[in-house]
């Protein structure tokens, strides 16, 4: 998978995934990821606002239903059989932070 095909997929799978969001209970906000193809590792952080988002998302099962789904998603988009890591973060513990560089190069 060419690096441009990946990062396409990926989106897809990400947005469909967002888009699918209900109205109602915690809502991610941004999404990031990193991702080679060799050595075939791909990290994927979903964003909620602020960490009490968070912690209600994770205490109700949300984390885990997204995530279900994302790997779903990304299987109907072809994405390979490699190793993916998907992080649940805030909005609120990035900026706390220092920002997205400082928080993604700790």
């Amino acid at each position: 998978m060419e690096g441009e095909d990946m990062f396409n997929r990926v989106s897809r799978a990400i947005a469909r995934v967002l888009d699918g969001q209900g109205a109602d209970g915690p809502r991610i906000v941004n999404s990031i990821f990193f991702g080679e193809e060799d050595p075939g590792q791909l990290v994927i952080y979903l964003a909620y606002e602020d960490s009490r988002t968070l912690a209600s998302a994770r205490k109700g099962g949300d984390t885990g239903r997204v995530q279900g789904a994302l790997l779903a998603a990304l299987r109907d988009e072809g994405y390979p059989d490699r190793p993916i890591k998907i992080e649940f973060i805030s909005e609120e513990e990035v900026e706390k932070s220092g920002g997205p560089f400082k928080y993604f190069t700790h």
